[in-house]
């Protein structure tokens, strides 16, 4: 019953294809509440279209999702839309759970919005991303494109990740109370999920890197890995692979890599789609940025 009610909210507050409501096949009763409680704070959903205001603006992000005041913007992936609905799911959570402030607050409050998408039927599109952030990051050398990135990496990737991806077995609502009081209690839970010795290793080495002390929180695998900056990680890593995107998005980030590379030429290449990106404020900043900010294989 509040499953349909949630996609019959959804359903009125979407601007753009509806059609991705039908890929939600269940809420867990234990994440509905929440749910709920973000469809509350939010006046519209925005589906972002590839080549259109909102499908630039989210690629000039590198997102693909963005919550703005009462408003979530999700790119429309049309050859999975699964990845949108659960993108809607994480940005829905964000919002119903209002958490803002220190680094171990954007852990726990990623942690959860990861695990609500998970839990309400998406995780099998992460799992392989998971499993190969935990390899990486149980590694004695950790290779970065950039060592000034690696704490936004952890913080809001991969550690909430490596948490998440243990938690599911827990009832959501219990997940969210332990989280709210602190993050040794979050990380509490997951020591008791068994986890292997490579995802000890792997969680260690990420609340290390951030600056955090590992043994207190329990964590008694910690190798104090090396952090080498390496450019050509972005090749071979699943941390630096656009997750989620289709081929027009890609293809947005080749012609947002043109522009970077060739700011005098900004207005030639986006010609075809000026109408649509010439208010955006994000493209005059353009010229300011790391070409490897668009990277893709």
């Amino acid at each position: 019953m509040v499953c349909r009610l949630i996609k019959e909210t959804l359903y009125r507050k979407i601007k753009g294809s509806k059609t991705i409501v039908t890929y939600i096949s269940f809420i867990p009763c234990d994440v509905e509440d929440y749910i709920v409680r973000g469809l509350r704070e939010i006046e519209e959903i925005i589906v972002a279209e590839p080549f259109t205001r909102y499908g630039w603006y989210l690629a000039i992000y590198n997102v693909m999702g963005k919550v703005e005041r009462s408003r979530i913007i999700v790119y429309h992936n049309r050859e999975d839309p699964r990845w949108t609905v659960s993108t809607i799911i994480h940005e829905l959570i964000h919002k119903a759970l209002d958490i803002k402030g220190s680094l171990l607050e954007v852990i726990v409050d990623e942690t959860l919005a990861y695990l609500a998408s998970y839990k309400t039927g998406f995780y099998k599109l992460y799992r392989v991303g998971d499993q190969e952030i935990i390899k990486e990051f149980a590694s004695k050398e950790i290779l970065v494109s950039s060592e000034e990135n690696l704490v936004y990496e952890i913080t809001r990737i991969c550690l909430p990740r490596i948490l998440a991806s243990r938690l599911t077995i827990y009832d959501y609502r219990e997940v969210v109370d332990k989280a709210l009081d602190s993050l040794d209690e979050l990380v509490r839970l997951w020591i008791k999920t068994n986890p292997s010795r490579e995802e000890f290793i792997s969680l260690s080495n990420t609340l290390y890197l951030i600056g955090l002390k590992p043994n207190k929180y329990g964590l008694e695998y910690t190798i104090k890995p090396v952090v080498r900056e390496f450019k050509e990680v972005r090749k071979t890593s699943v941390r630096y692979v656009l997750e989620g995107v289709d081929k027009n998005y890609l293809e947005m980030i080749r012609v947002l890599r043109r522009v970077v590379e060739n700011p005098a030429k900004k207005r030639e290449i986006l010609s075809p789609w000026w109408s649509e990106v010439k208010d955006l404020k994000e493209i005059e900043l353009l010229e300011y940025v790391d070409p490897d900010e668009y990277f893709i294989v």
